[in-house]
C-alpha cells in the first residue's frame, strides 16, 4: 500500500491544495509567467503552483528555526543594508533548500515534523531531534492518517458518543492503519531522547499502557471536552496548520497526564 493511498489523508491534502490556490491569486498570477517557468526549471521541479504553496508552508513549519537562523536573517540583514543583490542571493539559496527538502523528504514527513515541533512547543521542551529520524514519508503518512481519521471520527460525531466513536474507529480502521508502521519504528521512538524529555515533563510515558488507560478514562469522563478538542484539531489539519495541531495535542496530553 503506497503512502498516498492512506485512507483520507490524500483527500485532505488535495483539499488543502484547492484552498491554497483559491487564497493566493497573486501567487497564481506569478506562476503563469515565463520567469517563474525558468525558475522552476532551474530548480528541477515541476511547474505546479499548488505544490509550491503546500511545500513551502510545510517546510516552514517543519524547519522554521533553520529558516530563521540561516535564511531569513541573512535576507533581512542584506535588506537593512540596502544590499538588494545580496538579499536576492540569500533568498535564492533559501528557496533551493526548501525545494531540496520537499523533494528529498516528502510532504508527509514534513507535515509530521511540523506536528512534532508544535507538540514540543506546546509542552515547552526542546524541539524534537532524534525522534524525527525514526520517520520517513511513508510511515509518517500512516501516522498522520491515523491522527486525522481518529480526529474526524470524534469531531463529526455526537459529543456524548466521543468515547464510543473513538473505539469504533480503532476497531474498524485505526488498528489497520497503524499496522502498516513497523514495530521497529515504535521501539526506536520509545527509546529516543525526545521521548525521555516528554516523559520527564509530563511524569508519564505517553507511549505506555499506563498513559493509554489514563487517556481512555479521561475521555470517558470528559466526552464534551474531547469532542471540542477534536473539532479544533480537525480544523487545524484541514488548514494544514500542523504546528497548531501539535500545540493542541500537547494541551490535551498535558491535561490527561495531570489526571494521573
Amino acid at each position: 500500500m503506497d503512502a498516498r493511498d492512506t485512507p483520507q489523508v490524500h483527500l485532505d491534502f488535495v483539499k488543502m491544495y484547492w484552498i491554497a490556490i483559491q487564497e493566493h491569486p497573486t501567487s497564481d498570477c506569478i506562476a503563469q509567467t515565463q520567469d517563474f517557468s525558468d525558475l522552476v526549471a532551474a530548480l528541477g521541479i515541476k511547474r505546479d503552483p499548488m505544490l509550491d504553496n503546500i511545500g513551502n508552508w510545510l517546510y516552514y513549519q517543519a524547519d522554521y528555526s533553520h529558516m530563521l537562523d540561516d535564511y531569513y536573517s541573512q535576507v533581512l540583514q542584506s535588506l537593512d543594508a540596502k544590499n538588494f543583490t545580496a538579499a536576492g542571493d540569500a533568498y535564492g539559496v533559501g528557496m533551493k533548500q526548501v525545494v531540496d527538502a520537499v523533494k528529498e523528504q516528502g510532504f508527509y514527513y514534513l507535515a509530521h515534523a511540523g506536528l512534532s515541533n508544535g507538540f514540543a512547543l506546546g509542552l515547552d521542551i526542546d524541539l524534537p531531534n532524534d525522534s524525527l529520524t525514526v520517520w520517513n514519508d511513508t510511515t509518517a503518512a500512516y501516522d498522520l492518517g491515523f491522527m486525522i481519521e481518529a480526529t474526524r471520527a470524534v469531531a463529526e460525531g455526537k459529543w456524548w458518543e466521543s468515547y464510543e466513536n473513538l473505539v469504533k474507529f480503532w476497531e474498524e480502521k485505526g488498528e489497520d492503519i497503524l499496522g502498516h508502521i513497523p514495530l521497529s519504528v515504535w521501539e526506536c521512538l520509545e527509546g529516543s531522547d525526545d521521548n525521555k524529555k516528554v516523559t520527564e515533563k509530563l511524569g508519564v510515558d505517553v507511549m505506555s499502557k499506563e498513559f493509554e488507560d489514563l487517556a481512555l478514562a479521561w475521555i470517558k469522563k470528559h466526552p464534551w471536552k474531547y469532542h471540542a478538542h477534536a473539532k479544533l484539531m480537525l480544523k487545524s489539519f484541514e488548514q494544514l496548520n500542523v504546528l497548531h495541531a501539535g500545540n493542541l495535542h500537547a494541551a490535551l496530553v498535558s491535561e490527561i497526564a495531570k489526571s494521573k
